[in-house]
């Protein structure tokens, strides 16, 4: 299912999940080929140290434009698997 956003309402959702889902014990995994595109693994815990609130994910970055294409959160029984595509869409590269 592909969803639009603006770019509004994306910044104050990632803010708000951030704020209350922190990021901890990121790990670079290594480098592997997606979509025939070079990528970089990363593995991160978000969320809170109170429980079980929180879940181990997977990013791929791209090694060239340096964008995530891949995210994969391991939610207890579900893994949610969300494909970033940016067709029609030129980066800015700084």
């Amino acid at each position: 299912m592909k969803q639009q956003i603006s770019v509004t309402a994306r910044a104050a959702r990632m803010t708000a999940e951030l704020a209350n889902l922190p990021i901890h014990d990121c790990k670079y995994v290594g480098e592997e080929s997606l979509y025939g595109e070079p990528m970089r693994d990363y593995s991160y815990f978000q969320g809170t140290n109170e429980g079980d609130l929180g879940s181990v994910k997977s990013i791929w970055i791209g090694s060239i434009d340096r964008l995530p294409h891949l995210l994969k959160a391991n939610d207890g029984p579900v893994i949610v698997t969300t494909h970033i595509d940016y067709e029609h869409v030129v980066a800015p590269l700084a």
